[in-house]
């Protein structure tokens, strides 16, 4: 239970910090962040990278398979 916790909570972190990113690169080439239309885009990078993560750098679990 512990571990799944611990998991959830790693994915989170690593949800914020790409997502903080794209915000911060899309801010700093003048794309206003706080429209519907980026946010989306954000996010949609965002579980694009995160996803590309998981396939690069597999788990213990899915290594074990």
């Amino acid at each position: 239970m512990e571990k799944k916790i611990g998991i959830s909570l790693s994915f989170l972190l690593l949800g914020f910090v790409v997502s903080y990113i794209i915000t911060s690169a899309f801010a700093h080439y003048g794309m206003n962040t706080s429209s519907l239309i980026t946010g989306l885009l954000v996010v949609g990078v965002s579980v694009f990278l995160i996803s590309l993560f998981e396939k690069i750098f597999p788990g213990k679990s899915e290594a074990a398979n």
